[in-house]
């Protein structure tokens, strides 16, 4: 029984009669790839593939086998049957370095390379000053690459090899060391292909202890068929016999060759001959082993050939490489290797959409049990239920998929011959795309249901459907960027108006979910859709969206709530944007307040903000006076109210909610807001058909065209509305309620016509007419005269007026004006009748006629004071 196929490998031949175990070697640059090591199995299925290596072999360990790779650059690379790299063993300080054995227990190696030298070569008409390249052997201690011995053959005095021994004597390489072994003693077999000979190297004496064939072949061999022309990989088995591969030279081809050694008596006998029908010619490397059954595994190193010979001769095995690789040396092996690592599977991400296929490479290297792939693909990763199989031809294969649209998953396990999973032998789930993969990470990938759809473009991106949503990504030639997935009724709403591809743009983030479980997307054109199932779907478009989640992230100051969420605060929309009834802005219904903006559109810096009840129950009951006179919102809405364009309404649960605008506004809320509280009432017609008022907590604010807003509160306001208010001969208040300024336990306000002075001694009192440009002249006279102490009230005479303060009185005629007496010289003419009497009214203020007096005119005379004398002096005329 026999069968032939082509392989990764190459050719191959096998029939029932050869050994167990799997092909390991070296081939150099194989068409398409660098110089890389195989392992592969009698069919040419390539097992494992060393890379950046010009040969792989089997060697002991540390008591294990392991595969070693041969560098380019020097030394081999050591892998156990995990495909874990255990060690290493350098070759520092040879030219080449090509071949690596070890003892069996893995403590030792021998490594054969070569080093230049340079030799005189004239007496056999060569240079004085010839190079040449001596052999060298090295042995290493493996655990720690410490050198324990080295034989340079033109180096050794003791076993050199002169150049004259080389039948090729041209050749820089003149020995041709190609490989050196143990022998059964511990000494080192050399093969020499160069000199034709076999050299039994021992370290201990540092000398040969015999050479097998050459020009100084101690056998007696030389001359005849049986001496070796090219020896290559030389080894002795534990009964003397001594194989390897002779190449030949000249016409003859390469053999396999046995002899029967016996060392000490210098006696060969060639027990074993076999060469191929066709001969073999122009090797300088190959192999040479003999497996345990007693075939031999022949390795025809530059005609990439390898064959096993049963002991019959017959060809039991046969493996023929690619035209052009060369395989330096290969061995069979009985090896198995168990990856501690899953297979790697890479995915083009659906790059070749028009096929409707998945393209994936499979690599799972060193696994000698895999037989086949299983792939399986399916909707998700707990509906993979589409499987098939295919062979495991080599270390990595290239799968097309056919796909269905609903596949967006799936997985590959290599199996073994009985079809049952290798260890850790299956790959990752992969999903088809970035998109499936995007819905799989959803924290409930099942709300998007099954892939209706393979990924296709719109725009700049790319969208797959789903029973209940879509998924959106962007990319050029497939999908590549972040995922947005959209599900339920928020997907459906955005279906209708036209998706990814219509006015509103695609998603720019998935789907969110809020805190109590309602839905929003993101879209790019100032956008949202949002969803709860109190309200449905809804969007929320331009202005409105802008305000909806971006500024109330950053912006929300509301106390007792969580910021972050525009749910938390705003909730959900609950129709789409509407026009303002009562003015020319927009408006859109949300759950928890109501948004409103000046404006439809995001130009000139529009803005919407939500407004909360009790406020927006107060601006909506004005109408159109209210966006007339306040506005639109203009700024978020703060503890306590909100502003608007040209007011504010406050609320409190004491005052309820009211609007303060106009000239009013610009007094209560210059910063004695505090002092004067929040409104109590909304602005009111102030009584006289002009002006306007509003009470506040703690005060009143009068407002009138000619006077503006003034602020009145407590006695001066008691005092004000006594008098008549508004209608009063003082007019409106222009200023709020001040101290005085040379004194603070006073406090007065401005009214149009007078003002109104207030202490805790005298009350509240007004000043009006003369009298008040009387006293208000200057600070030291007010300190002088004191604080009103009365009204101002009518002499009885009726001529006149008069008021009273603390240190003086004030009176007033027309005729006379108004002026002060106080003091002595006021008891005097009060005495005298007062403005009733002789004297009259007072024509001047009290003034210094000469040193120590002071004196008062009269309408009718004058009152003099003596300081000295404390006495008045009454002069009538």
């Amino acid at each position: 029984m026999s069968a032939a196929e082509g392989g990764p490998a190459g050719t191959t031949h096998v029939t029932a009669g050869a050994a167990p175990g799997l092909l390991i070697g070296g081939t150099d640059s194989a068409p398409g790839r660098g110089p890389e090591g195989l392992v592969y199995d009698n069919t040419g299925r390539v097992l494992y593939r060393a890379g950046d290596t010009t040969g792989t072999t089997v060697v002991a360990f540390k008591g294990s086998p392991v595969l070693a790779d041969r560098s380019p650059y020097g030394g081999w690379r050591l892998t156990n049957t995990h495909g874990e790299q255990v060690g290493r063993v350098p070759a520092p300080y040879l030219n080449t370095a090509d071949h690596l054995s070890t003892d069996t227990q893995g403590t030792k190696a021998l490594i054969t390379g070569s080093a230049w030298a340079t030799v005189d070569l004239s007496a056999t008409g060569g240079a004085k000053d010839a190079k040449v390249l001596a052999g060298v052997v090295r042995e290493v201690e493996l655990s720690s690459g410490k050198t324990l011995f080295e034989w340079n053959s033109l180096g050794s005095e003791t076993a050199r090899v002169p150049v004259q021994d080389s039948l090729t004597p041209a050749a820089a390489d003149y020995l041709g060391v190609n490989a050196a072994s143990y022998a059964p003693d511990g000494t080192i077999l050399v093969s020499g292909g160069g000199t034709g000979s076999v050299y039994k190297l021992a370290q201990a004496t540092g000398t040969f202890d015999w050479i097998l064939g050459g020009k100084r072949d101690q056998f007696g061999l030389a001359g005849t068929s049986a001496a070796p022309a090219h020896p290559i990989d030389a080894r002795m088995d534990e009964n003397g016999a001594l194989s390897f591969l002779d190449a030949g030279n000249g016409g003859s081809g390469a053999r396999s060759v046995t002899y029967a050694v016996d060392g000490n008596a210098k006696k060969a006998q060639r027990t074993w001959n076999w060469a191929p029908a066709t001969p073999v010619t122009g090797l300088l490397t190959g192999g040479n082993q003999v497996l345990p059954n007693g075939n031999r595994l022949l390795t025809f190193g530059e005609q990439g050939k390898v064959v096993e010979v049963a002991a019959d001769g017959d060809v039991v095995f046969e493996n023929q490489a690619a035209a052009g690789v060369h395989v330096s040396r290969t061995e069979r092996v009985t090896w198995k290797t168990a990856p501690t690592e899953e297979p790697y599977l890479g995915y083009d991400g659906l790059a070749r959409l028009d096929s409707k296929t998945a393209t994936m490479r499979l690599r799972w290297n060193g696994q000698t049990e895999l037989v086949s792939w299983q792939v399986r693909s399916g909707q998700d990763k707990d509906h993979l239920d589409k499987v098939f199989t295919l062979p495991a031809v080599d270390t990595a294969v290239n799968l097309e998929i056919p796909l269905a649209p609903s596949d967006a998953a799936f997985t590959v396990t290599g199996l073994d011959k009985d079809g049952a999973s290798l260890p850790v032998g299956t790959t990752p789930v992969t999903y088809l795309d970035v998109l499936s993969g995007g819905v799989a990470r959803l924290a409930d990938p099942a709300s998007m249901g099954v892939a209706t759809s393979f990924p296709y473009r719109i725009g700049e991106g790319w969208v797959r459907d789903y029973t209940q949503g879509l998924a959106y990504t962007t990319g050029g030639t497939a999908p590549t960027g972040e995922v947005s997935a959209i599900a339920g009724a928020v997907a459906t709403e955005y279906r209708k108006y036209g998706g990814p591809d219509g006015f509103l743009g695609p998603p720019v983030a998935t789907m969110r979910v809020h805190p109590d479980g309602g839905r929003s997307v993101k879209l790019r054109n100032f956008a949202y859709i949002a969803w709860s199932p109190a309200t449905g779907a809804h969007l929320i478009a331009s202005v409105m969206s802008q305000s909806w989640d971006t500024y109330w992230n950053s912006h929300m100051g509301l106390p007792g709530v969580i910021s972050g969420d525009p749910t938390t605060f705003i909730g959900y929309p609950k129709g789409e944007q509407q026009s303002d009834p009562y003015g020319t802005g927009c408006y859109q219904e949300f759950t928890k307040a109501t948004m409103y903006a000046k404006g439809c559109s995001l130009v000139n810096g529009n803005r919407a903000f939500p407004v909360f009840e009790p406020v927006l129950g107060k601006w909506n009951s004005m109408k159109e006076e209210g966006r007339r006179v306040l506005g639109y919102p203009n700024f978020a809405p703060y503890q306590g109210g909100m502003d608007f364009e040209r007011g504010i309404i406050t609320y409190s649960d004491e005052t309820g909610a009211h609007a303060v605008f106009g000239g009013i506004l610009a007094v209560a809320w210059k910063g004695d807001n505090v002092f004067i509280g929040a409104p109590t009432t909304d602005e009111l017609p102030a009584g006289d058909g002009i002006g306007r008022v509003q009470h506040f907590q703690h005060a009143s604010i009068y407002w009138s065209p000619s006077s503006g807003a003034g602020t009145v509160h407590g006695g001066i306001r008691d005092k004000w509305l006594a008098l008549g208010g508004v209608r009063s001969f003082l007019g409106y208040p222009t200023s709020g309620e001040v101290y005085v300024g040379f004194d603070p336990i006073a406090t007065f306000n401005q009214f149009q016509r007078g003002v109104v002075f207030w202490t805790a001694g005298t009350g509240a009192h007004e000043v009006h007419g003369g009298i008040w440009a009387l006293w208000s002249h200057t600070p030291a006279e007010q300190a002088y005269y004191g604080y009103p102490t009365t009204d101002e009230m009518p002499t009885p005479d009726g001529r006149g007026a008069y008021q009273l303060f603390e240190r003086s009185g004030m009176y007033w005629t027309p005729q006379t004006g108004a002026h002060e007496v106080h003091g002595g010289i006021r008891d005097a003419w009060v005495a005298a009748g007062a403005e009733r009497g002789r004297l009259g009214y007072p024509t001047s203020n009290e003034y210094s006629p000469a040193d120590g007096l002071r004196r008062s005119d009269f309408e009718h005379g004058y009152i003099e004071w003596s300081a000295a004398t404390g006495q008045t002096r009454t002069v009538v005329r």
